[in-house]
């Protein structure tokens, strides 16, 4: 099945990868976990803020007050651990590659450590979309997270909502894009500290079809977790622009 994405970069609308293409990944091999099954157990975890709940400052500092809560909670029952068995049966992927046409973002890149990013992502995410209703506009997608680089325990990431074209950024909030590109894809359905296992099976996939890594990887939270309370049915799609 050729998954169907997110307006969020598409069209309309992390155990282990294998140890020599983990070396050409920007991320790196961190302590025998690939460094995007690191990150995804670290910063995929929380619960994206609610968009369609968030009418006003109030709101949002609320969203970020549960955003936070939720992904320290997460985080310490996720990180740095292994696939379990159940999560290794459940997690059920088809892959594809296609070409996507680029799409306006709204952002705020950082850089930050492991420990610092459930906090932040909290924080980043109220921040963007406070922003984008101050414009008198409205996010066309679901929140995504960019990650740009890995050295160690630090990393450099963006979150960033997808936006119409037009919309200039302030201060740290930068206006971008996400890429016209190839990209390998697939769509994640379950709960966020599975995602380790989704991106591991990606890098696996993208191997064995003989794909290269040609730029920085993003997921697209496609489910509203106040929408939809259970975990089993929450959508991931992650995105990883490839070369043949």
């Amino acid at each position: 099945m050729d998954p169907k994405l997110h307006p969020a970069g598409f069209e309309s609308p992390r155990p282990q990868a294998v140890q020599d293409f983990r070396s050409r990944v920007v991320f790196g091999n961190l302590g025998g976990q690939s460094g995007f099954a690191r990150v995804a157990s670290g910063i995929a975890s929380p619960t994206p803020p609610r968009i369609d709940a968030l009418a006003g400052r109030q709101a949002v500092a609320q969203a970020d007050d549960v955003y936070t809560r939720t992904a320290h909670s997460a985080w310490r029952h996720s990180a740095a651990r292994p696939i379990s068995e159940r999560e290794e049966t459940a997690i059920k992927q088809e892959f594809s590659t296609r070409e996507i046409p680029s799409q306006p973002i709204l952002g705020i890149r950082a850089s930050t450590t492991m420990e610092q990013v459930p906090q932040l992502l909290g924080e980043l995410f109220g921040e963007v979309y406070e922003f984008i209703q101050d414009q008198g506009q409205q996010p066309v997608g679901m929140p995504l997270t960019i990650y740009h680089s890995m050295e160690g325990d630090g990393l450099e990431l963006e979150c960033a909502m997808p936006v119409a074209a037009g919309i200039a950024g302030s201060g740290r909030i930068t206006a971008g894009e996400l890429p016209a590109t190839l990209a390998a894809i697939t769509t994640h359905i379950g709960p966020y500290d599975e995602l380790p296992g989704a991106w591991s099976k990606l890098t696996d996939w993208m191997e064995s079809q003989g794909l290269a890594p040609a730029g920085a990887p993003w997921e697209v939270y496609v489910t509203d977790p106040g929408a939809e309370p259970d975990p089993a049915k929450w959508r991931t799609d992650i995105v990883f622009p490839v070369s043949r």
